[in-house]
């Protein structure tokens, strides 16, 4: 009686599938990243037709959790310029309206809320994310929050004085 020794078999399908998946996974690849490309692409060109007469565009994402609700009230929404757009998603909101394709996009699947988006003309998106800096200020450490929003201040900056519209709610 021969002993099994460890060693497994293998059939001929079982070693075929890593050949099969390998080049379906690098056809795809650049089908994914055209298609990130577009969307941003995409988003850019609208925020060019509605909002380039502005110098900068003020995109503020927040929720009303109880964890954040009443320092962005009273210290972050205050230091927005007239012109600035807050989404609050724990209101309905549009994910087709262009906040919300400029959120979905910039805003990216993890610590995306509260967020703030800064367009300036010619310049890249300048993104602020304040959910981690929350976190660590829940239990103690508020400094990442101070920097964090010392930053967000900075990038909003004169914007104030630049836009001639009234900031909206959605």
């Amino acid at each position: 009686m021969a002993s099994d020794s460890g060693v497994r078999r293998t059939s001929a399908g079982s070693r075929l599938i890593p050949w099969l998946v390998l080049p379906i996974a690098l056809l795809l690849l650049p089908i994914a990243l055209v298609r990130g490309a577009l969307r941003g692409l995409h988003a850019a060109t609208l925020y060019a037709r509605v909002w380039s007469r502005h110098a900068k565009w003020i995109v503020f994402v927040t929720s009303d959790s109880p964890k954040w609700k009443e320092h962005v009230e009273t210290r972050i929404l205050p230091l927005l310029p007239v012109g600035a757009v807050v989404v609050n998603r724990s209101k309905p909101w549009s994910k087709a309206s262009l906040e919300g394709r400029v959120f979905r996009h910039f805003g990216g699947q993890h610590d995306y809320c509260p967020i703030g988006l800064v367009f300036e003309r010619g310049k890249r998106v300048r993104t602020f994310r304040f959910f981690r800096a929350f976190q660590q200020a829940q239990q103690g450490d508020a400094s990442a929050l101070e920097d964090t929003q010392a930053a967000f201040e900075a990038a909003v900056g004169r914007a104030a004085h630049e836009s001639p519209t009234m900031r909206r709610q959605r």
